[in-house]
């Protein structure tokens, strides 16, 4: 299951397996270090926090969720971290070409 959460122009995006054994975020392969943090509403009116570094354009995590959606892998124009820190890796084929 892939998921995303947007507040404007950034989006937070997350993968978790079939199992839940393990959950890789996104993080912003040109984004820097910094101390600006993101908040995302969620429909329960939970708002979560997450460091600006931890998103991506919302254009990106669009492109990212249709080629999950069409394909089933996830796109390398994200990092994908393990946030388990199971020493998982993200299912392959990672970034394989849109057909």
């Amino acid at each position: 299951m892939l998921t995303a959460c947007s507040d404007g122009d950034r989006a937070w995006l997350m993968y978790l397996g079939d199992d839940d054994a393990c959950c890789f975020v996104s993080r912003d392969p040109d984004g820097e270090s910094s101390t600006a943090v993101r908040r995302f509403r969620l429909e329960n009116g939970q708002v979560d926090e997450y460091p600006e570094s931890w998103t991506v354009p919302v254009a990106v995590a669009e492109d990212v969720l249709a080629t999950f959606r069409r394909n089933g892998w996830l796109s390398d124009a994200v990092l994908w971290v393990d946030d388990y820190g199971t020493g998982a890796r993200p299912p392959d084929p990672v970034g394989g070409h849109d057909t």
